[in-house]
């Protein structure tokens, strides 16, 4: 018995009312401005790939989708070459700072290079990549610094393993968009059908953020303290699914917007040079945060440490004053979902929370390398989409 036409028309308005309702039950959230913050920061993306290797856009192109999000910065890392700086320079787009580094092969893996922010001498594509090994080992000119790129990729796993980067990536949002495809093709299929309707379910979709990275930075940590970690957003403006096979997203928007990285510290008022030593700097030193953007805006975060009379943040080294200290995590007022805030020590889980109460207040009674993690229970409406 064939169903009737209007009972067909029913399923099909109810099928409709469902999508809808998916789409829209969670709306974006503003990007937002700094007010309201509690310390000054600046907020950008690290690893960006523009056309000068293997990416999809020029630097202009690139700073104007960091623009267009409200970013401070975008760290470009071409492949094994700064030619980028050489071509097109380094440059403000409206509030947006782009600086050119890159991110060199080596027998043990892949390094981002940071070359010395007030040298204005360029070395050859040849000799920056012997400058990276040296500084990786220890023997690079002052201020230069490495951060070992996806160090669990499955393709090219970082494989020197006695010894440390001065950073590395903690979250590497390639790795985890080609680890997507190839668990889930037709779910990845599905966000970058959703994202045009509704960007932000489709982008939420795509934070399946693995734990393997997040402990392999706690084991650098608790063995030799200051290893700094980054976002990396790993961004090349078009994704190669296969040899043949580009699909043209996400694209350099759609990359910034899933998550960037949250740096503390005054921004001088100087020109280029002297806001980038000072960005170099507080991210050598750890003083930063990983920050999931569709989620919220950072503002009104905050977690900090107290040890008697001393105080710190991210990247401070402050002594345990006998164990007598505490530490503060502050999330937004009115935020508008669920949390649970999970404190670590060298790795291990110390306590965790989802206490409605702000700020939240923790005892610290042992010396060691903390961090804090701070998740967000999203969801649409019926689960479907999300």
């Amino acid at each position: 018995m064939k169903p009737s036409g209007a009972f067909s028309s029913l399923l099909l308005t109810v099928f409709l009312v469902v999508i809808l309702v998916e789409l829209y039950s969670l709306f974006p959230r503003p990007i937002g401005d700094k007010s309201g913050a509690h310390v000054p920061y600046r907020e950008g993306v690290v690893h960006v790939h523009s056309i000068h290797s293997n990416g999809a856009g020029t630097i202009e192109a690139i700073g104007q989708a960091a623009e267009g999000l409200g970013l401070d910065f975008a760290i470009v890392t071409d492949h094994d070459t700064i030619r980028g700086r050489r071509e097109e320079g380094e440059k403000t787009v409206g509030r947006a700072d782009v600086y050119i580094e890159s991110e060199i092969s080596t027998p043990a893996g892949h390094l981002l290079c940071f070359l010395p922010p007030n040298d204005p001498t360029l070395p050859t594509d040849a000799q920056l990549k012997d400058r990276c090994w040296k500084s990786y080992l220890g023997e690079g000119p002052a201020g230069m610094f490495t951060v070992t790129a996806h160090p669990n990729h499955p393709k090219t796993p970082w494989t020197r393993l006695e010894r440390f980067a001065d950073g590395t990536e903690v979250i590497n949002f390639d790795m985890l968009w080609r680890s997507y495809w190839e668990e889930s093709p037709l779910s990845f299929l599905l966000s970058a059908a959703i994202y045009p309707f509704q960007n932000y379910v489709g982008t939420l979709r795509l934070l399946h953020i693995p734990e393997k990275d997040r402990k392999s930075w706690d084991t650098m940590n608790t063995l030799s303290t200051g290893r700094f970690g980054l976002l990396g957003t790993d961004a090349h403006g078009v994704l190669p699914l296969t040899d043949r096979f580009k699909l043209d997203w996400p694209g350099y928007r759609e990359s910034f917007l899933l998550g960037t990285n949250i740096v503390f510290g005054d921004v001088p008022t100087g020109d280029l040079t002297a806001r980038k030593a000072s960005l170099y700097e507080s991210l050598r030193q750890g003083k930063s945060a990983m920050l999931f953007k569709p989620v919220g805006g950072f503002a009104g975060n905050d977690w900090s440490v107290a040890c008697g009379t001393a105080t710190g943040r991210s990247g401070s080294r402050v002594p345990s004053a006998g164990g007598k200290c505490t530490s503060t995590v502050e999330i937004p007022t009115g935020f508008p979902f669920e949390t649970v805030v999970r404190l670590y020590r060298n790795g291990e889980l110390v306590t965790e929370s989802s206490d409605a109460a702000h700020p939240m207040v923790f005892s610290l009674d042992k010396p060691g390398t903390y961090r804090v993690e701070v998740w967000a229970k999203v969801g649409t409406r019926l689960g479907v989409f999300l």
